[in-house]
């Protein structure tokens, strides 16, 4: 009989502490993940379960040598008046006010489910770096050449040359539209005119 009490007993303790408790994730993401002082930038900080929120509490953290929050809800306690809820979102404007690189997090966190038990919180940060504008500048191509310039099935006159910025196509006199192919020299400079176009 003490050995039936003793084995129930361990199979209930062993049945505990295979149980989890329910938890809950605060995620922050942004429009960007690098910004030029003096521009603004959205910040979506999202809260989420597997179950039911009931209630949470949170306050976004950021460094304010780096960043101005311009609009937002902060700190931010919500709470829903129905079952079924699992997650919440927030959305924030901020300003980059200084060079540097920080993260936006979130402090203070806490949440229950909607059957009021505590969840367990785990938070996720966003890291964002703020550049100058002659930081930005400097990172342009500074080879504005193309690689080739063909339009298909014509030829171009004269033959393509990087130095060379005007060119001749004789088409025929029913053609409607022409496609424009060429490559640029330099992957980090930027293309534009490629494509179908109509003559």
């Amino acid at each position: 009989y003490l050995f039936t009490i003793l084995i129930s007993i361990i199979l209930i303790f062993s049945n505990m502490s295979n149980v989890k408790a329910a938890s809950a994730t605060i995620s922050v993401s942004s429009s960007t993940s690098k910004v030029v002082v003096g521009n603004t930038f959205t910040v979506t900080i999202k809260i989420s379960s597997s179950t039911s929120l009931g209630s949470w509490e949170f306050t976004p953290s950021y460094n304010t040598k780096l960043f101005k929050l311009t609009s937002g809800e902060t700190p931010v306690v919500g709470w829903v008046d129905k079952d079924g809820v699992k997650s919440k979102t927030y959305t924030y404007k901020f300003k980059a006010i200084a060079k540097g690189s920080g993260s936006i997090t979130v402090k203070s966190a806490g949440a229950y489910g909607w059957n009021k038990s505590k969840l367990s919180i785990s938070t996720k940060s966003k890291s964002i770096t703020v550049i100058t504008q002659a930081d930005l500048e400097a990172s342009y191509s500074k080879n504005n050449n193309l690689k080739s310039l063909s339009v298909k099935g014509y030829s171009i006159s004269p033959t393509f040359n990087k130095d060379v910025t005007k060119y001749n196509v004789e088409v025929d006199s029913n053609t409607e539209q022409i496609t424009i192919n060429a490559t640029k020299a330099d992957s980090k400079a930027s293309l534009s005119g490629t494509g179908t176009h109509e003559v």
